[in-house]
């Protein structure tokens, strides 16, 4: 009767370990399909971003050029009315200049919240292939 008993808590054992040992598998394999495509979005918001940085600055560049040289144009004009007009154009050239940055800086916001939700996915994915 000992032995039977013995012989049943061994086979039970047994059994939790091959229960175990699949969802460990699982938990591997869940694991592994997530890790790359994690890589892959944080590659694509790493390009992303050094793309809109890129693009600023160009754009900034040749901001502060267009700027540059109608400041020296202006300066070769001695009319009031040029340096009205100068001076609006100056403006102008700072608002666009801000609404660029703005927007950047809401683009890497984006950024941040999309990896941000891509990672709480792989972590409630984990989470899920644990806890079966």
């Amino acid at each position: 009767m000992e032995k039977r008993l013995i012989a049943d808590n061994v086979n039970i054992l047994k059994e939790e370990v091959k229960t175990l040992h699949s969802t460990l598998v699982d938990v591997n394999t869940t694991l592994s399909s997530l890790i790359p495509e994690l890589i892959i979005n944080f590659d694509n918001a790493k390009n992303d971003f050094q793309s809109t940085l890129n693009d600023t600055r160009n754009d900034f560049l040749n901001t502060l050029n267009s700027t540059k040289n109608d400041f020296l144009s202006t300066l070769n004009s001695t009319s009031k009315e040029s340096i009205s007009l100068f001076a609006g154009y100056l403006e102008s050239a700072l608002q666009t200049t801000e609404l660029k940055l703005s927007n950047i800086s809401s683009e890497f916001v984006q950024l941040g919240q999309d990896f941000n939700a891509t990672l709480g996915s792989v972590e409630e994915n984990v989470k899920i292939g644990i806890s079966t």
